[in-house]
């Protein structure tokens, strides 16, 4: 993958984290269930750290045969 397209790709992934980021925000704000608030922003929270993990730290990389990064 080309440097341009690095770039674009972490682009994307950063405003994907924003929106989700935003998301958590309003919920945390908007919405009075404990319950609802509880699930909702667990479920944001894994893709988060999906995302960070894959893309920022590169963990698939480290569990495959290249090694780590």
């Amino acid at each position: 993958m080309d440097k341009k397209t690095e770039v674009r790709q972490g682009e994307v992934i950063l405003l994907i984290l924003v929106v989700v980021n935003l998301i958590e925000f309003w919920l945390a704000v908007r919405i009075g269930s404990f319950i609802v608030q509880f699930f909702a922003m667990g479920l944001l929270a894994v893709i988060d750290v999906a995302l960070i993990l894959d893309y920022y730290m590169h963990l698939p990389r480290v569990f495959s045969d290249e090694g780590g990064h």
